[in-house]
């Protein structure tokens, strides 16, 4: 697949390609043969061939970790999760984070307390290069509304996980976009829970599921970041759910 485009912010010499976040960004469960196969490479090369020459991956990707460990790990030793990211320079950031602050039992706030605690700290170094946020991936064990209003705050799935927190998370994340003019990846509505996007078990993306997600990202680059002038949301949510000035109702 060959793409063509340019990027506001991003230009044709752009280098270093950070992409952050838990084990789908450094593809786990792929297998040895397949970690080419990930997102961050498969995207990476559709830039290449889009005539970004220079682009390089720099997979920070950290598995079995969420954003809000991390941040708290490194602040109990004195220092600051961006900085890592601000070390490789970024041209452009790709940030998925999110799966694991869930299933660890963080909260909703203390996980996007730490994400804009990451975007403030970039953007006050790179006010202008482009960062793309994605939302969080859709667990594969589940469909997208498997509960009905009466059912909020009473069903918790089998492994304690709650699907209002994820309708949360991604609106939260689209709030920061617009704060902090990034670009949006929906990935929970390009994958939809649908499973022949997704490794047998589990939140992982497989093959074809990394390939969506790579296409995904160069349409979103075509596209403009948030802003009041270019206002979107997206959501699957199946209760009311505020965002800036407006409720937006299943």
């Amino acid at each position: 697949t060959t793409v063509s485009f340019s990027t506001p912010g991003l230009p044709k010499n752009a280098k270093n390609f950070v992409f952050v976040g838990d084990s789908i960004t450094a593809g786990f469960g792929m297998g040895s043969g397949d970690s080419k196969k990930r997102f961050p490479t498969t995207f990476t090369q559709l830039m290449r061939a889009a005539g970004f020459h220079n682009a390089t991956e720099i997979n920070l990707g950290h598995a079995g970790f969420g954003l809000t460990q991390k941040t708290e790990n490194l602040r109990a030793q004195g220092h600051k999760y961006y900085e890592s990211v601000l070390a490789r320079k970024p041209d452009i950031l790709f940030c998925q984070w999110g799966v694991n602050d869930h299933f660890l039992g963080y909260s909703v706030e203390e996980y996007l307390e730490s994400y804009e605690t990451l975007l403030k700290g970039v953007r006050a170094v790179y006010p202008h290069i482009p960062i793309v946020i994605l939302t969080l991936c859709p667990d594969f064990r589940y469909p997208s509304k498997h509960q009905n209003i009466s059912e909020i705050g009473t069903q918790v799935r089998p492994d304690h996980s709650h699907p209002i927190w994820e309708v949360r998370a991604n609106a939260g994340l689209q709030l920061l976009g617009l704060k902090y003019s990034c670009y949006m990846a929906y990935i929970h509505k390009t994958l939809d829970h649908n499973k022949k996007y997704g490794q047998e078990k589990g939140v992982h993306p497989d093959r074809h599921g990394h390939k969506v997600i790579s296409l995904l990202l160069t349409r979103v680059l075509k596209a403009q970041p948030l802003s009041y002038e270019n206002l979107a949301f997206v959501t699957d949510s199946y209760v009311p759910i505020h965002f800036v000035n407006y409720t937006i109702y299943p």
